[in-house]
């Protein structure tokens, strides 16, 4: 949903918030007028559009991130890659209310619903980029929960269900 956060950011950006917005990755060709109003925009140096990432840069990229916003608009129900490394990471993360990630509490990633997206994740990233704190405790929360997931704890419930 990369065209309503730029609507968002630009918004912020109005407001005199400190944002650099990162599009990591490449872009369909859908968002060929979003590149072309980016790179035309007065605030063109607050915009980075990285293109494809090897492997290195690409976690580089998450970790030089205090927020991430990973939002997907129609979702097949995926799982993401992205979210998973940032909560290793500890990053805050602003996620789409879908399905599959209202499995992730609260307290670990906010959801962002469809009705009325655009005020309430102007509202997410104007509460958090106000708040370090709450990035903070947020970033904190994602990194416990990701501990969850460790390689060991996962080898550890297979044996027990191979075991039973």
């Amino acid at each position: 949903m990369p065209d309503l956060q730029y609507e968002v950011i630009k918004r912020l950006l109005d407001e005199g918030y400190p944002i650099t917005f990162l599009l990591a990755g490449d872009l369909s060709e859908e968002l060929t007028s979003l590149k072309r109003k980016m790179l035309n925009d007065k605030y063109k140096e607050n915009f980075v559009i990285t293109g494809f990432l090897d492997e290195k840069k690409y976690y580089s990229a998450i970790a030089c991130s205090d927020i991430i916003t990973n939002l997907r608009c129609p979702t097949m129900g995926e799982t993401s890659g992205t979210l998973l490394q940032s909560l290793v990471l500890g990053k805050p993360v602003i996620v789409s209310e879908y399905n599959q990630y209202n499995e992730y509490p609260n307290d670990v990633c906010w959801k962002l619903p469809d009705e009325n997206a655009e005020i309430i994740l102007y509202n997410y990233l104007k509460y958090l980029l106000s708040n370090k704190n709450i990035r903070d405790q947020l970033g904190k929360n994602a990194k416990e929960y990701s501990n969850l997931f460790t390689i060991d704890k996962i080898i550890n419930l297979y044996t027990a269900v191979i075991n039973l």
